[in-house]
Parts: C-alpha cells; sequence; structure tokens
C-alpha cells in the first residue's frame, strides 16, 4: 500500500510538472508573458471550464464505483441466475469504468489547478481563495505565524 501512494504521488508531481509548458503548443509562444491579456483571459476561462467538467467527471466516477458496489452486493438475491450474472458483470463494468475514470479526472484537476494558477499569476491577479472568502496575498503574508517550540522526539528501531 505504501509503494501504490509513493508512485500515485510520484506520478501526480510528474504529470503536473509535464503540463508546465502547455501554451506552447496552444499559443506557439516561449512565455505566457508573450501572450496578450485577451488570451491570457480566454486561457482562464476555458481552464476553469474545464476544471468544472473534470469535477464532474469526479462526481460520476465515484457514483459508478458506488452503484456498481451496492449492485454488486445485492446481485446475490436473484433467484434466476441468467439475471445475477448479467447484473455482476455490468456491477463489475461500472465499477472497473470507475476505478479508472476516478484517477484520470483527479489528475486532470491538479493539472488545471496549475495552469489556472500561473494564468493568474501573469494576469497579477493576487487574491487566494480560501473555502468562501477572498483574502489579499498582502494580508496573510503581513501576519507574524512563527512560534518557537521546543520538543522532545523519541525514536524507537526493531
Amino acid at each position: 500500500m505504501k509503494r501504490f501512494i509513493l508512485i500515485l504521488i510520484f506520478t501526480i508531481v510528474i504529470i503536473t510538472s509535464a503540463s508546465s509548458q502547455w501554451y506552447k503548443w496552444r499559443y506557439g509562444v516561449d512565455s505566457l508573458n508573450v501572450l496578450t491579456r485577451s488570451q491570457l483571459e480566454e486561457s482562464l476561462k476555458r481552464e476553469t471550464s474545464l476544471k468544472t467538467k473534470d469535477i464532474v467527471g469526479v462526481t460520476a466516477g465515484t457514483a459508478a464505483i458506488t452503484t456498481g458496489l451496492i449492485m454488486i452486493k445485492s446481485s446475490g438475491s436473484d433467484s434466476d441466475i441468467g439475471k445475477a450474472i448479467g447484473k455482476g458483470i455490468f456491477a463489475s463494468s461500472l465499477v472497473v469504468g470507475g476505478i479508472v475514470i476516478l484517477p484520470t479526472e483527479i489528475i486532470l484537476i491538479l493539472i488545471r489547478n496549475a495552469r489556472i494558477k500561473q494564468i493568474k499569476e501573469v494576469l497579477n491577479i493576487s487574491d487566494v481563495k480560501l473555502g468562501i472568502l477572498n483574502c489579499p496575498v498582502n494580508y496573510i503574508t503581513r501576519a507574524n505565524n512563527s512560534h518557537p517550540f521546543i520538543g522532545v522526539t523519541v525514536t524507537f528501531t526493531f
């Protein structure tokens, strides 16, 4: 399980950094700073729209997995073996489809977030969204958040 989680995190980091020059193949430029404001706003609108579609995909993948698991659990109560096998195959295909869709959409959401962040940095949109509140960045950076703590670490080696 640890290996799977580490591979997943590594894959997400690689994919997020690999999409860093999306503007090269879309607009044929080497820097986001070369794009006009209208192109940047168009890209921001497009990426936000695609992020919304990816969130819908995550919801659909989760619903497919949940529905499939519920169908698998309840498929044993049918008296007709043909119906039970048909329900089982359909439910299994729902679960497999959801398992394929869900991580793909989560990775796409992470990529879209990185792109939206890049576009907002170039457009000088400096508001940070914390939950439902928009806070100016200078409010967050002016606060003193450092507090010294003294601690003890105990390590057991087997």
